[in-house]
């Protein structure tokens, strides 16, 4: 179901799906807003409760990437957030002007190394691991007017 130029499907236009776009700033408040709008939308839908959640955790990992790391220094920024669903799943797509991701590539989604003494606990790097293991596929590219992050989330317990 993912497409390879990082484009959801069609969607919302009598073809059985449903569609939604969100335009953001870069901003932790902007990303929660974006998620309750979310969770309302899935909620009248009724998707399935561990669609959802899968989904909601993937989006904050991702949003929150983009505001702190390809938006840090453009607080002008925009996010895109468009979103289709369709009988098996959904598919996201986030777009943003910022900068692009290290070496233009999804980063791997690996742990962090734990060491043995809890308070060398690492803080952060646990988010692309959270966002590999709970999405079902997921797609990146960096083009002319930014970067491009496509999220597939299917619907386990109705594929299962």
């Amino acid at each position: 179901m993912p497409h390879d130029d990082c484009t959801p499907p069609p969607g919302g236009d009598g073809t059985g799906g449903t569609a939604l776009s969100i335009r953001l700033g870069p901003s932790a408040d902007e990303v929660r807003g974006a998620l309750a709008e979310l969770r309302r939308k899935w909620q009248a839908l009724q998707l399935s409760d561990d669609m959802a959640r899968r989904a909601e955790l993937v989006l904050a990992e991702a949003l929150n990437n983009v505001v702190e790391h390809a938006q840090r220094d453009t607080p002008d920024g925009v996010i895109e957030l468009d979103m289709r669903i369709s009988a098996g799943g959904m598919i996201f797509r986030i777009r943003d002007d910022g900068v692009a991701m290290p070496a233009e590539r999804l980063p791997k989604g690996r742990l962090p190394d734990m060491g043995t003494q809890t308070d060398a606990l690492p803080e952060g790097g646990f988010g692309w691991f959270l966002i590999h293991a709970m999405s079902d596929g997921l797609k990146y590219c960096r083009r002319p007017a930014g970067n491009c992050l496509c999220i597939h989330i299917l619907d386990r317990l109705a594929a299962g």
